[in-house]
């Protein structure tokens, strides 16, 4: 999630994929091995962290398209927060 708010609130990208997380998270030793799953985890969360705004083609291999809600930014703020207080 702190990945995706690097893309949406520092780069100013508006959306991204799963495969742009896991290159930059790769690039800086933190590969996920299936974070399609982990980002479905936290669309399923109440309130929604993650929304799914599109899907680039038609097959279940598709490309999907992410953002976070509202409510992840919070989360991520609020876990910047707590990191910067110890």
């Amino acid at each position: 999630m702190v990945a995706a708010y690097w893309f949406q609130k520092v780069v100013g990208q508006e959306t991204f994929q799963s495969s742009e997380l896991n290159r930059e998270l790769k690039h800086l030793g933190h590969y996920v091995d299936h974070v399609a799953e982990a980002l479905s985890s936290n669309i399923n969360k109440k309130p929604q962290l993650v929304l799914q705004v599109r899907k680039n083609g038609a097959k279940r291999q598709a490309r999907k398209v992410y953002k976070l809600s509202g409510e992840g930014i919070k989360v991520v703020e609020s876990m910047i927060t707590l990191g910067t207080q110890r």
